[in-house]
């Protein structure tokens, strides 16, 4: 049975914590108050004390870990907890953790042996349908594009997606796996290829148009499209493609709200990643509006604050907003940790040792 954060039995106190962040981010009204993480970090290591590691201490403290972006912690405590007797379906879980922590910390060769361990594992214990999940994180394949060996990736890509049955059941999983394959493909320059990737998610939206999540598929296969055109210098065609993507998005948005009265919970995620393509393909006036209706929706994630700034600063130079999104940036990140990341962006390369944006950037920890 897979883990469910909303019937906790045992970690009552840590789940607290973790929902009383969340209820914080999600509320909008201000940004949410980081010492709640710290207190849930000190009960996190009291509990991976203990001689036999608890299965909601280890999904509780994933969670934790991910908003901290610590990640030699998750790498221990994983490795530790595959030393004991699992359910299946639970040991799926961990080992795909350990992959997925092991190339968030940059552990690239250890996560590419570890990674195949756990292909030739599922191959063995999981069915043939659900296999696409062991290989389809665009994270976990960037880091073998790191390491020289992203056409070994797309080797395995090409085996072992057409031995998948498409079903109902792994549509999603097949998406993801398209779709990272189609990043992967960007990297390497095969454009193409990149192209020939957001065709084939738009035929898995295609096996049910009344399907859910459709139009989460067809936006990312215009980010796809987005991808290859910034590649290709067609930007009069990835400006129309964005401006038509957004307009899709809005039309979603609208139908979402007459139908059901509500949109998904992570439909802000839409605005954030198609203003994402936008910012890297230098477009930056329609970045810009899909940060801000993200924004406006959800408190977002540290890259959306550090992006929108980007864009706003290399547009308008208006030094007391990007200042005050830089400060929210680094309150969201890693648990008020400092972040200069904007010292990397080409956009703030005037500002890069700037006083006020040092300071902006300290972080509240």
């Amino acid at each position: 049975m897979a883990f469910d954060r909303a019937n906790i039995q045992r970690e009552h106190k840590l789940a607290n914590f973790l929902n009383q962040y969340d209820s914080q981010l999600n509320e909008r009204k201000q940004l949410p108050n980081n010492t709640l993480l710290d207190q849930a970090w000190t009960l996190l290591q009291e509990r991976l004390n203990q001689p036999t590691l608890d299965e909601e201490v280890v999904h509780l403290g994933i969670i934790l870990c991910h908003k901290l972006k610590e990640r030699e912690t998750p790498i221990r405590f994983l490795s530790r907890y595959l030393t004991q007797s699992l359910p299946l379906s639970e040991e799926t879980w961990t080992k795909w953790e350990l992959v997925d922590h092991l190339a968030l910390a940059h552990r690239y060769g250890e996560m590419i042996k570890t990674q195949k361990d756990f292909l030739h594992w599922a191959l063995r214990n999981i069915p043939l349908q659900d296999i696409c999940r062991v290989m389809n994180d665009a994270t976990q394949a960037l880091g073998w594009v790191a390491l020289g060996q992203g056409e070994e990736w797309m080797h395995i890509f090409h085996d072992l997606l057409p031995q998948v049955e498409a079903i109902e059941t792994n549509r999603f999983d097949r998406f993801c796996y398209l779709r990272t394959a189609g990043v992967v493909c960007s990297e390497l320059k095969r454009t193409d290829e990149v192209l020939s990737c957001g065709e084939r998610i738009h035929q898995i939206a295609q096996e049910d148009p009344s399907w859910e999540k459709n139009y989460y598929l067809i936006a990312e296969a215009s980010h796809l499209q987005i991808k290859a055109y910034r590649q290709l210098g067609r930007i009069d065609e990835l400006r129309r493609l964005g401006i038509e993507t957004a307009h899709f998005i809005e039309e979603q948005r609208k139908t979402f709200l007459s139908t059901i009265d509500h949109l998904p919970g992570d439909f802000w995620i839409r605005y954030h990643n198609l203003g994402a393509q936008l910012y890297f393909a230098g477009q930056y006036d329609l970045a810009i509006a899909q940060f801000r209706r993200s924004l406006n929706m959800h408190e977002g994630t540290s890259h959306t604050y550090l992006w929108l700034a980007a864009s706003l600063w290399i547009t308008t130079k208006d030094r007391n907003e990007v200042l005050l999104l830089l400060r929210s940036a680094a309150h969201l990140h890693a648990g008020g940790k400092s972040w200069r990341d904007y010292r990397d962006l080409p956009e703030f390369q005037d500002v890069r040792d700037d006083p006020q944006f040092l300071q902006a950037t300290l972080g509240t920890e």
